[in-house]
């Protein structure tokens, strides 16, 4: 037994409780649509969260912004940081990506919290 399950025993949590990772760097490594798509189903899968997901100069297309503002609305945590820089991104991807995160109660939406 590995990987994410390992983490859990070890750390005493219950299979379905969420365990937050503070940086994911797979920048640089052209992972693409399909490789962000795996990624994304395995946080999904654990339950996982992260606090600094970065996937610049990745190759990821609208595709892929796609998964990425689905991982950014349903994860259990706030993602603080996204590094989406250097990819093949439109405009179009930017209001996905702000979208999803407009829906999430720790971001402000219509002003800065005080």
């Amino acid at each position: 037994k590995g990987g994410v399950p390992r983490w859990r025993d070890h750390l005493k949590l219950a299979p379905k409780s969420p365990l937050g990772l503070r940086e994911l760097d797979v920048g640089q490594n052209r992972v693409g649509d399909a490789g962000v798509a795996e990624l994304a189903a395995a946080f999904e899968s654990t339950n996982v969260y992260l606090r600094v997901l970065k996937l610049h100069k990745n190759l990821l297309t609208d595709t892929g912004a796609h998964t990425v503002a689905r991982l950014l609305e349903s994860a259990f945590g706030e993602l603080a940081e996204l590094h989406l820089s250097h990819n093949l991104l439109r405009p179009a991807s930017a209001d996905i990506l702000l979208d999803a995160a407009a829906r999430r109660p720790e971001y402000p939406v219509g002003g800065f919290h005080k």
